[in-house]
């Protein structure tokens, strides 16, 4: 479908926009390791969207945590390494949509996902700078390949999102999402010329924290305009010890 492509491209914008990235990187690294260090208990801290593993503080965790389980549907070079080096982290491939063997097909249905929602050893888990982009490469198949009309496109997102956020709500742990919820076009002066909602039209869980990414500066996907993201940061449960 193309993850592994995204998954490359991603890494190689890092490299170019490390300076542009570096406020949005260490704010989630920050509140990511504020959430953990609250929990009461720390056996295995359930890492998702870990691919690249940018924004996440992974030495840090590792250190407080018994088992560090890195998710995500590819695994880089980088996170490969850690896990060979480091004894108590693992790596899982997982697909965080639950879906993706019916999309494939041309089959919209959403499935909940309930990856280690039975495993009681999970004490924190991280949504990671994913819960938006879930709907994105099944969407860009969907329409590639099976023609779905605009507004099935905008259901089929709208219930991956939910699905995740509902997903993360079941975890007996302390949880935290990081999640872009808007995006901005700016102009050469840094007006904003238009916005749009990253979550299809779901509102995002109140949070406790938010900052701008400059994803992609004047030049990175076009010589007129910039992007930048709104992004959010909550602790959607803390039960962890209880």
């Amino acid at each position: 479908m193309g993850y592994l492509h995204q998954t490359i491209g991603i890494d190689a914008r890092y490299t170019r926009q490390r300076n542009a990235w570096r406020p949005h990187l260490e704010n989630s690294q920050a509140f990511i390791l504020k959430t953990a260090q609250s929990c009461k208990r720390r056996r295995k801290a359930v890492l998702m969207g870990a691919a690249t593993l940018h924004d996440l503080p992974l030495e840090a965790l590792a250190n407080l945590f018994e088992e560090i389980v890195l998710v995500d549907l590819f695994h880089l070079w980088s996170a490969r390494w850690l896990a060979f080096k480091n004894q108590n982290i693992t790596l899982n491939v997982c697909d965080l949509t639950a879906s993706l063997e019916t999309i494939y097909s041309g089959d919209t249905t959403v499935h909940e996902p309930v990856e280690f929602l039975d495993d009681d050893d999970v004490d924190f888990v991280v949504s990671a700078n994913i819960a938006s982009q879930l709907p994105l490469i099944p969407l860009d198949w969907l329409k590639g390949h099976f023609n779905i009309d605009a507004r099935e496109r905008q259901k089929f997102g709208e219930e991956i999102i939910s699905a995740h956020f509902d997903y993360l709500d079941k975890f007996r742990a302390t949880t935290c999402l990081i999640s872009d919820a808007e995006r901005v076009a700016l102009d050469k002066n840094g007006k904003a010329i238009s916005r749009q909602p990253a979550l299809f039209g779901i509102s995002p869980p109140p949070h406790q924290a938010s900052w701008e990414w400059d994803i992609a500066p004047y030049g990175e996907l076009n010589h007129q305009l910039a992007t930048r993201h709104i992004v959010i940061a909550a602790i959607l449960g803390q039960n962890s010890g209880t």
